[in-house]
C-alpha cells in the first residue's frame, strides 16, 4: 500500500481491524483512512498491524448541496472531486462506513465512502468535546461522559444520539510511546500562528517557522508531516 507517499509493504495474514473489528488486508481500498505500525525490513517498511479507520460508521440522515456533503448520523461531511467509494446515489437510511480527515471546528472531509448494509452498529471515532454529562464525537452526541481526548465508540444511533455498547481507545496512535518515527498526513485544525499547529488530533510545534511558512497553515490546510 501507498500512503502518504511512502511505500508499506505487508506479509499475508497481518493482523488488520477496522474501527475496532476484525478485518483482514483485502479490505483495503484507495481513500480509506489507515494507521500502520510498521518496522524497517530489506524491501522498506513493513507492516507489523494496520488499523483502517472510519471517522463515521451508520445511517446516512440527510442528503446535501446538490451532492457535495452528506450527513452521517447528523454530522456533516463533506464531499470532494477525490472521495472514493460510492459517494453518489446514497439514500438517507442506507448504512454507510465513511473515511475522513478531520479539520477546523470539527469539519469533515470524505476521503472514501462505503455503502456497508451489513452494519450492525453505529461507531464514532475522533477527538472528544466534553459538555457537561455529553460527550461530542467528530459532532455527534454521545449520552456518556467519556474520559479520554480522543476514542471510539460503538453504540446505537436512535436518530438523535448515539447510545454507547462500548467505549474504547481510539487506535490512531497506540504505537506514539514507542515509535521512533511518525509519518502523518491530516488537515490543520488550529494554528496560533507563532509556531504551534494541531493536525490530525496532535499538537505539532514549528520552533523555526518563519511568519510566512505558519501564514500558509490555514486551518483546514492538507499538510504532511514526517
Amino acid at each position: 500500500v501507498c500512503v502518504n507517499g511512502v511505500e508499506v509493504h505487508f506479509e499475508h495474514g497481518v493482523p488488520v481491524n477496522e474501527n475496532g473489528d476484525p478485518s483482514s488486508a483485502d479490505k483495503l481500498a484507495v481513500g480509506h483512512v489507515v494507521s500502520i505500525d510498521a518496522t524497517n525490513s530489506p524491501k522498506g517498511l513493513m507492516a507489523k498491524n494496520i488499523a483502517i479507520l472510519n471517522a463515521l460508521e451508520g445511517p446516512v440522515t440527510k442528503l446535501l448541496h446538490g451532492g457535495k456533503a452528506i450527513q452521517i448520523l447528523g454530522q456533516t461531511v463533506s464531499i470532494g472531486p477525490n472521495t472514493r467509494g460510492s459517494p453518489q446515489g446514497l439514500a438517507v437510511g442506507q448504512l454507510v462506513r465513511v473515511s475522513a480527515l478531520s479539520g477546523a471546528n470539527g469539519a469533515l472531509i470524505a476521503t472514501r465512502i462505503q455503502p456497508s448494509p451489513q452494519l450492525k452498529q453505529s461507531s464514532v471515532l475522533g477527538q472528544v468535546v466534553v459538555t457537561g454529562r455529553q460527550s461530542k464525537i467528530n459532532g455527534v452526541t454521545v449520552t456518556a461522559p467519556v474520559n479520554a481526548t480522543a476514542a471510539l465508540i460503538q453504540g446505537r444511533w436512535n436518530g438523535n444520539e448515539l447510545l454507547p455498547a462500548s467505549i474504547k481507545t481510539d487506535p490512531t496512535y497506540r504505537f506514539k510511546d514507542s515509535a521512533a518515527r511518525l509519518l502523518l498526513e491530516g488537515l490543520v485544525q488550529t494554528s496560533d500562528g507563532h509556531g504551534k499547529i494541531t493536525a490530525g488530533g496532535l499538537e505539532l510545534s514549528l520552533p523555526k517557522a518563519t511568519a510566512s511558512q505558519m501564514k500558509s497553515l490555514q486551518p483546514n490546510q492538507r499538510i504532511f508531516v514526517d
